[in-house]
């Protein structure tokens, strides 16, 4: 297996400097998430990035909940297998 430096922060993009999302438009997302969730079996995460904000929400089937995780000003990185 080939192993992949990771290089916190210097390797990752910084989302800090991208446009300010509003509350409401991350309310927004965080609807469609769960109306996405809700009605389709198949998935079991959302994710929705823009700006400087990024909204997670994954869905645990066995507790039946939904957790949602809003990221605002953060990093990211990409590691290929």
């Amino acid at each position: 297996m080939k192993t992949t430096e990771i290089n916190y922060p210097d390797s990752f993009f910084d989302f800090s400097s991208g446009v300010d999302i509003s509350s409401e438009d991350i309310e927004t997302a965080i609807e469609e998430g769960v109306r996405e969730l809700v009605n389709t079996r198949r998935n079991d995460y959302y994710i929705w990035s823009t700006g400087n904000t990024q909204v997670l929400l994954t869905k645990n089937i066995d507790l039946n909940v939904i957790n949602v995780t809003v990221s605002k000003n953060y990093k990211e990185d990409t590691i290929y297998l």
